[in-house]
């Protein structure tokens, strides 16, 4: 017995999950927990211990496009980001699966911004930082 609509219905379903699934961007939620914005001038230092991806250099590439001062050591940094994510490797690029960062000040240790990001989807890890770094610029107007 056939069931013509049954089909329709499941094309459909197959179809809606094949979209979900290319889009595939990055979803974020933000925490800030300072009053004022991260100046120019104060200085970012980027560290994150296990970086499988290479986030490292495309967060410091990010930060200076968006006008943040990037520092070379913690030394000289006002803040420091750093994190820990999930990343995997396709034919192309990593994707970044999940992950959890923090800006936190240098001296102090007080979290300032905290961002959770899921599933880059298709896309590569790049567009997850460029996304993030976006969304820090967002919080700090």
């Amino acid at each position: 017995m056939k069931l013509p609509h049954m089909q329709t219905l499941l094309r459909g379903h197959v179809l809606a999950l094949l979209a979900i699934t290319l889009v595939g961007c990055a979803s974020f939620a933000v925490v800030q927990r300072r009053s004022g914005p991260i100046l120019p001038q104060d200085k970012i230092v980027v560290d994150l211990p296990f970086d499988t991806a290479k986030l490292e250099p495309m967060f410091r590439a990010e930060l200076t496009a968006a006008g943040f001062s990037v520092a070379d050591n913690a030394a000289d940094a006002r803040y420091k980001l750093s994190g820990a994510y999930a990343a995997m490797y396709d034919v192309f690029h990593y994707k970044l699966l999940n992950g959890r960062f923090t800006i936190t000040d240098a001296k102090t240790r007080e979290v300032v911004m905290m961002i959770s990001c899921g599933s880059t989807g298709l896309s590569g890890a790049e567009t997850g930082v460029h996304k993030m770094v976006e969304e820090i610029v967002r919080q700090n107007k």
